[in-house]
């Protein structure tokens, strides 16, 4: 209820000033809240250490900043229009992300924390075949 009282308290300002864009703001606001009050929630009642996952909110956050600033980028030279070349766009750009955040994951030891081991093909290729 909480959510929804916010998100209804900031829809009509939100909406006057940035018309449909202000929808879907305070949505976020209100699904933001919801999720702050969780994470409260959650660690009087598990007891969970939150302050273990810096280096996860971490990587997130410049992984999204990259990504944002890849996609800005690409979309100046190229827009697919088409359903092949978007797909193909759809695969490549997914690739090149998943092999980013691997990457990062692996050198903050982010990977190593939450799959006790490292991530990707040369780990296992050297570790498990030998």
């Amino acid at each position: 209820m909480v959510g929804l009282v916010t998100k209804l308290l900031f829809q009509i300002p939100l909406v006057i000033l940035l018309q449909g864009f202000g929808a879907i703001i305070s949505t976020a606001i209100g699904f933001g809240l919801i999720c702050l009050l969780s994470y409260g929630e959650i660690m009087y009642e598990f007891h969970v250490p939150f302050g273990k996952l810096k280096v996860s909110l971490l990587v997130n956050i410049v992984f999204f900043a990259i990504v944002m600033g890849l996609t800005s980028g690409i979309h100046q030279v190229m827009m697919p229009s088409r359903l092949i070349p978007a797909f193909l766009y759809c695969v490549v750009f997914g690739l090149a992300a998943l092999a980013i955040y691997i990457f990062m994951a692996n050198r903050t030891g982010l990977s190593a924390t939450m799959f006790e081991h490292k991530l990707g093909y040369k780990y296992f290729r050297y570790k498990h075949f030998q």
